[in-house]
């Protein structure tokens, strides 16, 4: 080849290059080489490790970390439209943010776009919303702030038989009744690239007594709830609870697991939004504690099936007497549920592959070319325990890498018991 036809690289081979290059930098010099360069390639690349994304406080910049990277690569950056927000979801590059005055949006950091999402005062549960005029755009965060949080929403829980309401502060809405927001796919962008913006939904796990699931698509101008009655009557699936731990896009379907690892598929191009339990008890060596010392994740493999991870959970005592105990992670269990299948089994080797939990949409990553050897086997978690969280004593600390090989742990911040703006992985 001639040096003059390196500007004629054929896209897909251009899109294997990039795969070896895993700083975001060094992508963005590669796509600056020559112009069909620059065009053939996404302006954000579509393999990359996983960044953790520290959200300091005000106005301080938000802090990129790699650490899969051979060079720990830090990035800073200045995200205004991001101070004062809680982040609460991260997919296809995008991360979704819950702001104190109820806003719901989707940020693309690299890019600065955004997309604003139905407000948290359209969720199911609200039955009415008063904001206080005096309050807009005051943050309860700030250290010295005494001023006591006006109760602005009125909940009632759904399927509450004595129907009861109650009133919570928007502070409330804001660090604890949403979960965690997960995406279908990226949405449309500028370049005309993914224009299949009619089946983009956005799913959110919410709820203050018990997790339900809602979902939005763009253009929607409030969250739906997605209930487990079906138009077919499913065996058994009253005694099925909620308290949804987690969801995923799999296979063109929704799928949620519950504290007791009940397993939900739901069907949304059927007309009433289908919903089935899953025949899959289970498994017979997980012990499920009434007390809520394990946590469940859902992850879609690439070969069709489904991996349940386990994050088991146990107490410290802190030493101040007036504070309340905190969980941190002891050990983690998977069990993979094979396409087809009807019985879990344990899943102990994961190979070259990471997987990466928390309040990102929980992923599967092959980590390939783009990364060191031997960084394979291992689970990238944050903390997203959010009760402790709310009391600002402690929380949001517990974040690092599990190594399925040797079973050790490397605590990302051991020195830290709070973190009052969790961090989250950028995927």
């Amino acid at each position: 080849m001639i040096s003059g036809d390196w500007a004629e690289l054929n896209p897909d081979l251009l899109d294997e290059i990039a795969k070896f290059i895993y700083c975001y930098d060094d992508y963005v010099q590669f796509r600056a080489v020559c112009k069909h360069w620059n065009t053939s390639l996404p302006k954000i690349p579509n393999h990359h490790n996983p960044w953790l994304v520290l959200p300091l406080d005000g106005d301080k910049p938000k802090t990129l970390l790699s650490p899969l990277a051979e060079q720990k690569k830090i990035y800073h950056m200045i995200l205004p439209e991001f101070q004062t927000t809680k982040l609460r979801g991260s997919s296809f590059g995008w991360l979704i943010g819950l702001g104190i005055d109820g806003t719901v949006r989707m940020l693309n950091p690299f890019n600065k776009k955004h997309i604003d999402l139905p407000p948290l005062s359209t969720f199911p549960d609200v039955v009415s919303y008063n904001p206080d005029p005096e309050q807009q755009g005051h943050d309860h965060d700030d250290d010295d702030d005494d001023t006591e949080a006006e109760e602005e929403y009125t909940i009632r829980d759904i399927g509450d038989e004595e129907n009861d309401s109650y009133t919570v502060s928007r502070d409330h809405m804001q660090m604890v009744h949403v979960k965690k927001v997960i995406l279908s796919s990226a949405p449309p962008d500028d370049d005309g690239n993914n224009n299949n913006n009619k089946d983009f939904i956005a799913i959110a796990l919410y709820g203050t007594s018990y997790s339900r699931l809602a979902f939005c698509r763009l253009g929607d101008k409030k969250w739906t709830d997605l209930p487990k009655s079906a138009t077919v009557p499913v065996p058994d699936i009253e005694c099925a609870e909620y308290g949804y731990e987690d969801a995923i896009f799999h296979d063109g379907k929704i799928y949620v697991i519950n504290f007791f690892a009940q397993l939900f598929e739901y069907d949304m191009k059927a007309t009433s939004y289908m919903v089935r339990l899953v025949e899959a008890p289970k498994p017979p060596d997980l012990y499920i504690p009434w007390a809520n010392h394990n946590v469940e994740y859902l992850i879609g493999c690439p070969d069709g099936g489904l991996l349940m991870v386990v994050r088991h959970l146990k107490f410290n005592m802190n030493p101040d007497p007036k504070a309340i105990p905190y969980p941190i992670t002891s050990r983690f269990s998977i069990y993979k549920l094979k396409k087809g299948a009807t019985q879990w089994s344990r899943d102990f080797n994961l190979e070259s592959c990471v997987l990466v939990i928390g309040f990102n949409s929980s992923t599967w990553m092959s980590l390939g070319h783009t990364s060191p050897k031997g960084w394979g086997n291992r689970i990238l978690y944050t903390d997203n325990i959010l009760d402790p969280q709310y009391s600002r004593t402690v929380g949001g600390h517990d974040i690092g890498i599990f190594n399925l090989e040797d079973g050790k742990f490397t605590q990302l911040f051991p020195n830290i018991t709070l973190l009052s703006s969790p961090p989250i992985w950028l995927l």
